[in-house]
């Protein structure tokens, strides 16, 4: 696998117009410098030395300010397209992130900490404007200008140019000793920063919580405590980037002066024209220029580096397979058919899922039981495509559930989950995306038994709530979630512990009401409580992975099963 840098590398080959430009304009920059230093060259030496005319010092005088202006253009058209190549990778990066993120779904993000993807969106996707506006075309233009500079140099004066021959790779060499120390020093500061970003977020989060146990200081003190390490991983690549930076000014400086001092004691003795000496003097300083800039540039780009690996880590990341024949109608209603599934999940030893076949019968509800861990919501995952099975096959009557894109399967389905989600917009919008009449909306609230607090909010349907429900409560939450799935007219119904925040006299009054709503639909029931067994056609047990048992309640109930052990002892054992 290719590392961070050199897929970096092959994305600005993707934008090579910009980036040859920007090259091209280093170029141009370091030509009109050689030829400024040579017009004042020629300018000094004709003023003190030869007694030239007018003419003469004019014409030189307008070369100089030619070769001065030509370089404050280059100097602006490679800023400018260094910037049009940063902001371009910028955004082909983040556009790639943002969909590969919805490609890997719920099911993906779920295990991941918010506040570190957003921080690796956003600041790991910015660390690279340096990477491809400074640092990468500079890489060009320490090899290039250089090597252009001694082309024109040993013509003139060979000792000079083999001082410069020898004394360049010094400032390289030094750069790679220092920077070899600076790449892990930035990794350590990236990976700070992810892990305080991932632990502000989630105490954020989880403030009120923290409040109510009165933990919220001691959490503080855990935040201060990262940014503590953060503060320090960062100091010390400043000190290092501050070290390298001074030595790297150092050689430069005594390859300078050794230049100088050959230079110097040559003309005393009249061993060379004061106009080449002068001339080979003048470009000293900017023959170490290109290599000194590669050495402060680059400690930004390894820090474009750290973040890209992480960046390019969730990009490899398998995406479930989500084929696009949208042409493909779905069969409503139909039985949907489980064949010999098995799922594993990155990161864990075993199976999740082992060789589970079951029939989903349409218009039926199905309650699948199991203690936690049994893989009851990697099934329910895989029914709403957010994963998909590593062997086997799902079928919704005789399609495959691959064969069919999100576009056309997502209508037809609907999930409650035990953690809804509320969006900060309005109860009306919360409720439906599309325009749905206001008796329908008020219908499903009163279903859920939240019409009366709706009607008491001061715009009612067009009050605003908060993002995840910050002045809800859990029950108020998961009763708005099921009005929500009240109002879609979708065919199969998935319920992952619905009631979880409801009180057991609510539940019982609610969850009848709905199921009847939904006698014509295929409903799911995913829960630990045996008493929603008796609303069931068919039940369905998991454990460790694999089902146990499956039937109809009064099927298994006649028979020494599992399920009839479970009701007499009324848990899982």
């Amino acid at each position: 696998m290719l590392t961070a840098s050199r897929r970096l590398k092959q994305l600005s080959r993707d934008h090579r117009t910009p980036f040859i430009g920007t090259v091209s304009a280093g170029l141009i920059n370091g030509l009109a410098t050689v030829g400024a230093a040579y017009a004042l060259s020629q300018l000094i030496d004709g003023v003190f030395l030869k007694g030239a005319t007018t003419s003469y010092l004019t014409s030189w005088m307008v070369f100089w300010l030619g070769a001065v202006v030509i370089r404050s253009g280059a100097i602006w058209v490679q800023e400018t397209l260094g910037s049009q190549t940063a902001q371009r990778v910028q955004y082909q990066l983040r556009q790639q992130l943002i969909e590969h993120l919805q490609r890997l779904g719920p099911a993906y993000l779920k295990h991941e900490h918010p506040g570190e993807l957003v921080t690796t969106l956003l600041t790991g996707v910015d660390t690279l404007e340096a990477y491809f506006r400074q640092y990468l075309p500079q890489m060009a233009l320490a090899g290039s200008i250089p090597l252009l500079i001694l082309l024109i140099v040993f013509p003139l004066d060979v000792l000079s140019g083999i001082v410069f021959l020898f004394t360049a790779p010094l400032i390289p060499l030094f750069m790679y000793l220092i920077g070899s120390m600076a790449r892990q020093k930035t990794q350590q500061q990236w990976q700070t920063l992810q892990r305080l970003s991932a632990y502000f977020m989630d105490v954020i989060m989880g403030l009120p919580t923290l409040k109510i146990f009165n933990q919220s200081k001691q959490q503080a003190a855990i935040v201060a405590q990262y940014s503590h390490r953060f503060r320090h991983h960062t100091l010390q690549v400043l000190r290092i980037a501050f070290l390298s930076a001074m030595v790297l000014e150092i050689l430069a400086s005594i390859s300078t002066a050794i230049v100088a001092v050959e230079v110097g004691l040559r003309l005393l003795y009249a061993k060379m024209a004061f106009q080449e000496a002068l001339f080979i003097l003048l470009l000293a300083p900017e023959f170490y220029l290109p290599m000194r800039l590669l050495g402060s540039r680059y400690h930004a780009g390894m820090e474009g580096v750290a973040a890209a690996e992480r960046i390019f880590a969730i990009l490899d990341t398998p995406a479930i397979s989500r084929t696009t024949q949208s042409a493909i109608p779905v069969p409503v209603p139909s039985d949907i058919h489980i064949e010999n599934v098995t799922v594993h999940l990155t990161g864990r030893n075993r199976p999740v899922l082992r060789n589970v076949s079951l029939t989903i019968p349409a218009s039926r509800l199905t309650v699948i039981l199991g203690p936690s861990g049994s893989g009851k919501t990697t099934l329910t995952n895989l029914l709403l495509k957010f994963l998909s099975p590593t062997s086997g096959l799902i079928r919704v009557g005789t399609i495959s559930l691959d064969t069919l894109s999100a576009e056309a399967w997502y209508p037809h389905i609907v999930r409650v989950s035990q953690h809804p989600h509320i969006f900060h917009t309005t109860l009306r919008n919360n409720l439906s995306t599309v325009p749905i009449d206001e008796n329908s909306l008020w219908q499903a609230l009163e279903m859920v038994e939240l019409a009366a607090w709706a009607q008491q909010l001061p715009r009612g349907l067009d009050t605003s709530l908060e993002e995840l429900g910050a002045r809800l409560s859990g029950g108020q939450q998961q009763r708005l979630a099921l009005a929500r799935a009240l109002l879609k007219p979708a065919h199969w119904i998935i319920l992952d512990e619905p009631t979880a925040n409801l009180d057991v006299a609510t539940e019982e009054r609610i969850l009848p009401r709905l199921l009847a709503y939904w006698k014509d639909r295929t409903v799911i029931l995913v829960t630990h409580r045996l008493r929603f067994t008796q609303y069931a056609h068919n039940v369905v047990i998991l454990q460790n992975g694999q089902i146990q048992e499956q039937g109809s309640p009064a099927a298994l109930l006649q028979q020494p099963s599992r399920y009839r052990k479970l009701m007499s002892t009324g848990g899982f054992l």
